[in-house]
């Protein structure tokens, strides 16, 4: 700072303040400056000093050097190789796809084991192969398999079957997950299966196919997960199920299946999740449960079923989640639950109920296991009341005794 009287001169080579009483005085104050190198370009450069520069006090711009080339034209390029392209202002390339030159090959496998399947030296790789398989007499079959590429025959085989001829299962006494994952699968030719005891799994996620053969079914004791997401099948055969017991989610996930034939479910002791998610089966069929005792997830998301068939649960100890979400479920009788302990979710989002129905439910609660091991309110069974208003349980015959059985609405 500079304190003064009077007159005031000199230079000021820095920014300064002045206090003080001032005849006359003359500042000058330094600018900052700043010398700045420039590369030529193609486009016109704006040349500014830096932030907290004041000006520039020179600009040197270097020369052009000899090997800078400025792009210009197109350049065409119509096959394969190397190319160079750095004085052209844009490239074109137009270089045809060969059509390659691919081999159908027929294979024999004659033992189990992996075998890696590629194209002959002078082809590009493989358009069609045919295997014929033959390991063991009782497992002899064709199979006819496409593909664009060499594959591990154990693990992309079954992915790859769109035919099977001439299978001879006439000696086997099970055909688990034979066919399972057979996706692209479309039509099983007429089977032996006089002497099989379990199908479990046997068209298992085969999702192409929409019919299945008339077989004989009379010995087979396990059918469970035997049409699992068959989701393009559209009708089921008439096939006896007399000694069948387990059929666990023997039609799981069948999106297409709207009807299901008469089966003889005499001896079958667990039906979970054998329906579920049939989307689109609108009716079951007279069903004898007498020895039924699991029937968690039976009509789990059967969305256009509107009524169920009386149904004999005397031994049945679980209905967990039985009638999940069956949005369009009108009707349902007294189901005896006097052996059951697994009520959760049994009627959830079963927004179409009737009163009747919603009655009968109210007095399946009251004849409840003693052994109930759930919270005794309606909303443990899935009720809510957004579907199902409190008000509507309690005009209803059966809800006085239901609460004297120790049960509430739970909203």
């Amino acid at each position: 700072m500079i304190v003064a009287k009077g007159s005031l001169t000199g230079n000021l080579v820095n920014k300064q303040s002045i206090q003080g009483i001032i005849n006359k005085a003359t500042e000058y104050i330094r600018p900052t400056t700043q010398v700045k190198i420039i590369t030529p370009t193609k486009q016109i450069q704006e040349v500014l000093p830096d932030e907290n520069i004041d000006l520039l006090s020179k600009v040197t711009v270097n020369a052009i050097p000899d090997d800078y080339i400025i792009p210009e034209g197109q350049k065409e390029i119509t096959e394969n190789g190397m190319s160079d392209v750095t004085q052209y202002e844009s490239v074109n390339v137009n270089v045809p796809i060969p059509t390659p030159n691919l081999q159908n090959k027929l294979i024999t496998i004659t033992e189990n084991q992996t075998q890696i399947i590629v194209a002959d030296a002078e082809y590009d790789g493989l358009n069609e192969v045919e295997i014929i398989t033959n390991v063991g007499g009782e497992n002899e079959y064709n199979t006819k398999i496409d593909t664009n590429s060499s594959y591990d025959a154990s693990i992309g085989l079954r992915s790859l079957i769109t035919k099977c001829e001439n299978l001879d299962v006439s000696k086997r006494n099970t055909l688990n997950n034979f066919f399972d994952s057979c996706i692209n699968l479309k039509n099983i030719p007429q089977l032996n299966t006089t002497n099989v005891l379990s199908m479990s799994g046997l068209f298992k996620n085969c999702k192409s196919l929409t019919t299945i053969p008339q077989m004989d079914t009379s010995n087979v004791k396990d059918m469970s997960s035997m049409f699992q997401n068959c989701i393009s099948l559209t009708t089921i055969p008439q096939i006896d199920t007399s000694n069948v017991q387990n059929m666990n989610c023997m039609f799981n996930g069948c999106n297409l299946l709207t009807t299901i034939p008469q089966l003889n479910t005499g001896s079958v002791t667990i039906m979970s999740d054998m329906f579920r998610q049939c989307i689109n089966l609108v009716n079951i069929p007279q069903l004898n449960t007498r020895n039924l005792y699991n029937m968690n997830g039976m009509f789990y998301m059967c969305q256009k079923l509107k009524s169920i068939p009386q149904i004999i649960t005397n031994n049945v100890t679980s209905m967990y989640q039985t009638f999940y979400a069956c949005v369009e479920l009108e009707n349902v009788p007294v189901l005896n639950t006097s052996k059951v302990t697994n009520l959760t979710q049994a009627f959830y989002y079963c927004q179409s109920l009737t009163d009747e129905s919603i009655n009968n439910i109210l007095t399946m609660c009251i004849n409840i296991n003693t052994s109930f091991r759930g919270i005794k309110k309606l909303t443990t069974l899935g009720f809510a009341s957004s579907w199902c208003p409190a008000s509507r349980i309690q005009a209803l015959s059966n809800y006085q005794a239901f609460l004297d059985a120790g049960w509430t609405i739970g909203y």
